[in-house]
């Protein structure tokens, strides 16, 4: 064999065995290919839920601050007065009366009242209500107002005389006094004043507005 048919059979070899390497290296199934495992770190995302949140209040309330309690009628006594004379008004007619229930607060510190008092004529020496409760004048000022100890406020209340009415309709009676409810309390105060009522509630004798500061 020559030299060349030598060379021949080594180069076929050669390439024979390079081509059963490279049929190695791509055959086979999926099992076949390295498993190449990759750890990849990822920048942290901003949550969407906030770590601190600033104070908040519930509703109806102040933080920091502390309101003035409301008036009981533990803290009160009553009376009936003329009115402050800045108000028209004021005084007495034949048939009616422009006067004031006038609240003082006897308690220790100073308290509020809002709005307008319940008010009502009773009698019989037990604290029966005699007619209609008082209606509301409800266009009046009814902001809050503070009264210091020892201060008073007033609530303005317009009565008419039961003698004006048909007796056998109005059925009259002397009341012993007022009953009257502060504003926002269930309980009340008695204030002594013998005016004429109707006892039936048909005919409605008397009308309060809110509570105001008195001079």
């Amino acid at each position: 064999m020559s030299h060349k048919s030598i060379r021949n059979l080594i180069g076929i070899a050669s390439t024979v065995l390079a081509a059963g390497l490279l049929v190695g290296c791509t055959g086979g199934g999926a099992s076949s290919k390295p498993t190449v495992t990759r750890t990849e770190t990822l920048p942290p995302q901003a949550s969407s839920i906030p770590t601190s949140s600033p104070a908040t209040s519930e509703p109806g309330t102040s933080p920091a601050t502390h309101a003035t309690a409301r008036c009981t009628s533990d803290e009160l006594s009553g009376s009936v007065g003329e009115r402050d004379g800045a108000q028209p008004g004021t005084g007495s007619g034949m048939n009616q009366q422009h006067v004031a229930i006038i609240v003082t607060n006897t308690g220790q510190a100073p308290c509020t009242l809002q709005g307008w008092p319940g008010v009502s004529l009773v009698g019989e020496g037990k604290g029966t209500q005699l007619g209609a409760a008082a209606q509301f004048d409800r266009s009046t000022p009814h902001p809050a107002v503070t009264v210091d100890p020892g201060s008073k406020l007033q609530a303005p209340l317009d009565y008419v005389n039961a003698g004006v009415y048909d007796p056998g309709e109005c059925k009259p009676a002397t009341a012993d006094g007022l009953r009257v409810y502060p504003p926002g309390s269930k309980t009340s105060l008695f204030i002594p004043d013998q005016l004429e009522a109707c006892t039936t509630g048909t005919n409605k004798l008397l009308t309060v507005g809110a509570f105001v500061a008195y001079p």
